[in-house]
């Protein structure tokens, strides 16, 4: 049977499955398989706050009806270059902004990686041939400007072309300071760009807005002037940046009829949360925000941390530290939530401390805010005590459905207790997943602190099988809580890899690779 007689719902899940480029093939066979593969074609588009970008917006709205139905997921990059500049210096030196450039790409690394593999992966047309040659060229070059001084200064002279145009494109003298960029403008630059799509794009149900930084790529990877030279150092915009996108989709999405029902907010800092919530938005314009909440079902927050900058917070310093849990301690995680009655899914992840003791408390940052439909709970670094933990997890037992802790610090008891206080309670719980490093420290009982999971002396598989026990015994409640002694772990070490014992919790155990989680 020719492809085109199948029934629309077949070529539908058929094209679910089929790659960019395949799609673009069935597109031209016919008038019926273009019209499905149209709804598949591109399902998400990723922005940046660049002119090049914001231009691109226009020519997807006017896009074939079925593509523009296709459109799931709106993810706006929010990165911005954010160097501090005054009437002495408007730039930073030349050395600063090398030394910045190195870093980001450090940072990156995995990221250009995955860059590239994408790329590979697609038909080498002579436009994506061109763009990998540009991304080697650019990331050999990068390696070579400490010592050539001629090609630094070549590519520094492209650094401040576009930090120039990034700041006119926000109406921003270049000789005023960044953190004074007013947010009306910067509302109406992006209310300008984003509207057609939002008008256009009927079925987007997923938004997430990322100040990560990071390599940005956007869904047709065709960002040409950005990858010949990735120039500017990105940072973390100014807070009113984050409000400023708010008010100008919000309004917009919900006079188009939006029904988005999954929000996420990735790379922020504790104050940019507190700045764009309802606590600080003013009275007239509360009902836009209030409305748009309301029908959200999904909500991340991802905070700046596991890549964290100096200007965040200094790692080296306990002070700065306790500074930063106490924005966390004052509720930001939980700003939103009085506004968002339908939220089921709530994920978590908070910054990697360089002491496990200076971790957020989750106990305080939650404050025992009770989420009356909760079914999916997922919250990665952090500590807390036995008695909060439970309070917290007891809270939902009626209602939660998966549960996922990871990288937990517990204090003042040890993980085979804390279990016992949760096992079997939780009536609906169908997953459980405790995942490594869990570690524990009783200084009443302990002298250093003791892994209970991710101990360095076990294998992968050993891990693995540490956390399917722990899962199977807070789901069913039967028997002692799951315990591993060293001999155990001497005794079966090396089973799981070749390489030995030393594990690299970086890339993850596979179970936890096959999780679906938050977005990069």
């Amino acid at each position: 049977m020719p492809l085109q007689d199948l029934s629309v719902e077949i070529l539908h899940l058929i094209c679910e499955v089929c790659p960019t480029d395949t799609l673009q093939d069935l597109r031209l066979t016919s008038q019926k398989l273009c019209t499905v593969a149209n709804k598949h074609l591109l399902p998400e588009v990723v922005i940046c706050l660049e002119a090049t970008d914001l231009r691109r917006l226009h020519e997807i709205s006017k896009s074939s009806e079925g593509i523009r139905n296709g459109i799931k997921s709106l993810i706006v990059q929010a990165d911005a270059c954010a160097y501090t500049t005054d009437e002495i210096e408007r730039f930073p030196s030349l050395q600063k902004w090398m030394n910045d450039r190195t870093e980001f790409l450090l940072q990156s690394d995995a990221e250009l990686l995955e860059l590239r593999r994408t790329i590979k992966s697609r038909r080498q047309t002579q436009q994506r041939r061109d763009l990998l040659n540009q991304l080697e060229h650019f990331l050999k070059e990068t390696h070579a400007l400490q010592d050539d001084q001629a090609l630094a200064e070549t590519y520094y002279a492209e650094f401040r072309r576009q930090y120039v145009s990034q700041k006119k494109l926000f109406g921003v003298p270049i000789s005023q300071q960044t953190q004074q960029m007013p947010a009306v403008i910067v509302r109406q630059v992006i209310k300008d760009a984003l509207s057609p799509l939002i008008k256009s794009c009927a079925n987007i149900s997923k938004l997430a807005i990322n100040t990560e930084h990071a390599v940005r790529r956007n869904a047709g990877l065709t960002n040409k002037n950005f990858l010949q030279s990735l120039t500017i150092p990105h940072r973390c915009p100014g807070l009113d940046l984050l409000l400023g996108i708010c008010e100008a989709i919000w309004p917009v999405a919900i006079e188009s009829g939006w029904k988005v029902d999954d929000w996420s907010l990735t790379g922020i800092i504790p104050r940019s949360v507190q700045q764009a919530t309802p606590n600080e938005v003013p009275d007239e314009e509360l009902p836009v925000f209030l409305q748009f909440m309301q029908n959200f079902r999904k909500f991340s927050l991802c905070f700046n941390g596991a890549n964290a900058k100096d200007e965040d917070y200094d790692r080296g310093v306990e002070s700065q530290w306790a500074f930063y849990r106490d924005e966390f301690a004052a509720g930001c995680t939980i700003y939103w939530l009085p506004y968002m009655p339908k939220i089921e899914d709530f994920r978590l992840t908070y910054p990697v401390a360089p002491m496990v003791d200076w971790r957020v408390d989750i106990q305080v940052a939650l404050q025992e805010k009770f989420i009356p439909h909760l079914t999916l709970l997922h919250i990665s670094n952090f500590q807390c005590d036995t008695e909060g933990l439970e309070r917290y997890l007891v809270l939902h037992k009626d209602t939660l459905q998966d549960l996922k802790l990871s990288d937990v610090h517990l204090r003042g008891s040890n993980w085979p207790a804390c279990l016992t206080t949760i096992a079997g309670r939780f009536s609906c719980l169908r997953r459980a997943k405790l995942l490594a490093p869990l570690t524990s420290l009783d200084s009443e009982v302990d002298e250093e602190m003791v892994y209970y999971i991710g101990q360095y002396m076990q294998s992968s598989a050993q891990i693995e099988d540490h956390q399917n026990a722990v899962e199977r015994y807070i789901l069913m409640g039967e028997g002692p809580a799951p315990s591993w002694t060293v001999e155990e772990m001497v005794e079966t070490d090396g089973e799981g890899d070749e390489e030995g014992s030393v594990m690299d919790y970086s890339e993850g155990t596979a179970s936890e690779e096959s999780d679906q989680d938050m977005m990069d």
